[in-house]
């Protein structure tokens, strides 16, 4: 199991290289259980390799307990199950692909 400490939405975070932000956090029903991704945008414009962009989807996994503690900064955890089987990510890839737009969707 893993932990999801979940980001404020639409909060510019700044790393060395440019900045990204998560616009939403979404659930997905997959074969009985509610499977959870974020969806963002990252924006490239302080490396020294040019500038670029990207919209992403990052399935974070299975939901186990929903809000199961809060963390140091007063923000919920979320307990998650990875998804390492390829034919259910490819299924989950599909579908989320078909919900957003021009989204890049990894799995954690």
């Amino acid at each position: 199991m893993d932990e999801y400490l979940h980001e404020p939405l639409n909060e510019e975070i700044t790393s060395i290289a440019g900045h990204y932000t998560v616009d939403k956090e979404e659930r997905l029903s997959f074969k009985g259980r509610d499977v959870l991704y974020v969806v963002g945008h990252a924006i490239i414009d302080s490396s020294c390799c040019g500038t670029t962009g990207c919209r992403y989807a990052m399935v974070q996994g299975a939901i186990v307990d929903w809000h199961a503690k809060t963390g140091d900064r007063g923000l919920p955890v979320t307990v998650v199950e990875r998804i390492s089987d390829a034919a259910e990510r490819d299924a989950i890839k599909k579908r989320i692909e078909a919900s957003e737009i021009q989204v890049q969707v990894q799995f954690r």
